[in-house]
C-alpha cells in the first residue's frame, strides 16, 4: 500500500512537471523570433472587467481588447459583430461556397446552414481610416441635428437631439475604441503583405458565421429573396493578462475612469504579451 501511494504519487508531480514543461515551451516558441504585431493601445480598446473591481486581489489581472465594426458605432462586438465588410462576395472567399440566395418558408435545412462556422484570420485596423469614417459620420449626425434646431429654436425633441449627437461625438472622439475589423482571410500571410504595419494592422485567427435576411422591395416586402452577411463569431488573443506589479496601477474604484496605455505585443502562437503599461494622470 505505502509502496503504490509512493508510485501514485510520483506519478503525479511526473504529470504535473510535464505539464509545466509543455506549458512553458509553448510561451518560449510563442515570443521566439521577432512578433507578428507590437501595437501600441489604450483605455480606449482594453477594457479592465468589472469584477477585478469587485476584490482586490494580491494578483495580476487580464485586459480585453475592445474592437468595432462600421456598422455598429459605440457598441463592442463581442455582442453584435455583423459586418457589411464581410459581404457575400467576402464570404465566398472565405470558404462559404454554396449560400442560396432564395428561402422557402419552413426550410429548417436552411436554418441548419446558418449556423457554421469556419476559421478564418481578422485584420483589426487601429485609429485609422475606418475610426476617420465614424468620426465624420458623428460629426455629420450633429450638424445634421443642429441645422434642423435651428430652423424651429423651440422644439424639444430637436434640442434633445443635438444633446444626443454632442454626447455621441465626445464619446466617439474621446472613449469609444479605434480598434476596427476591415478584412479576413484563410491564411494570415496573404494578409500581412496586404497590410504590411504590423503597429496598426493587428491579424488575428477567429471564425466568421454566416447569416441571413430576407431582401425587401420598395414597398418594404419579403420577396424571398435573400442576401448574406458574416458575423465575427471568435476572436482569439482579446484577452491580455496583466501581472504584478503593474497590475496594481489599474486597481482603482471604477467611477474613477483610469486611462492608460500600453504596449502589446503578438507572438508566433497569435498569443498577446504586455511589454509597457503607463497610467495617465488625471488632468
Amino acid at each position: 500500500m505505502m509502496w503504490t501511494r509512493k508510485r501514485a504519487a510520483i506519478a503525479g508531480f511526473a504529470l504535473i512537471a510535464l505539464t509545466n514543461a509543455v506549458a512553458l515551451s509553448g510561451v518560449a516558441y510563442n515570443r521566439s523570433g521577432e512578433p507578428r504585431n507590437v501595437i501600441e493601445l489604450s483605455s480606449r480598446e482594453l477594457h479592465i472587467p468589472t469584477r477585478y473591481y469587485e476584490k482586490f486581489e494580491n494578483s495580476g489581472i487580464a485586459l480585453r481588447l475592445e474592437w468595432r465594426t462600421t456598422d455598429e458605432r459605440g457598441y463592442p462586438q463581442m455582442k453584435f459583430g455583423r459586418s457589411a465588410v464581410l459581404d457575400e462576395t467576402k464570404l465566398r472567399e472565405l470558404g462559404f461556397d454554396a449560400l442560396p440566395t432564395e428561402k422557402a418558408e419552413g426550410d429548417d435545412d436552411f436554418r441548419d446552414l446558418r449556423l457554421q462556422a469556419k476559421p478564418v484570420y481578422v485584420v483589426l485596423e487601429l485609429d485609422g481610416s475606418a475610426y476617420q469614417q465614424m468620426l465624420e459620420q458623428a460629426r455629420a449626425e450633429l450638424r445634421q441635428a443642429q441645422a434642423e434646431l435651428d430652423a424651429d429654436p423651440k422644439d424639444k425633441y430637436k434640442q434633445g437631439r443635438v444633446g444626443y449627437a454632442q454626447d455621441d461625438l465626445e464619446r466617439e472622439e474621446n472613449k469609444n475604441s479605434r480598434l476596427f475589423m476591415v478584412d479576413a482571410g484563410r491564411a494570415a500571410e496573404p494578409l500581412r503583405v496586404k497590410y504590411p504595419d504590423n503597429t496598426r494592422y493587428l491579424i488575428l485567427p477567429g471564425s466568421v458565421q454566416p447569416s441571413w435576411d430576407y431582401v425587401q422591395d420598395e414597398s418594404g416586402e419579403r420577396k424571398g429573396k435573400i442576401f448574406w452577411r458574416g458575423r465575427i463569431a471568435d476572436l482569439n488573443g482579446t484577452e491580455i493578462n496583466v501581472p504584478l506589479p503593474e497590475s496594481r496601477q489599474l486597481r482603482v474604484a471604477p467611477d474613477a475612469k483610469i486611462k492608460f496605455t500600453a504596449r502589446v505585443a503578438y507572438g508566433q502562437r497569435f498569443e498577446p504579451w504586455l511589454e509597457r503599461l503607463e497610467v495617465v494622470p488625471a488632468q
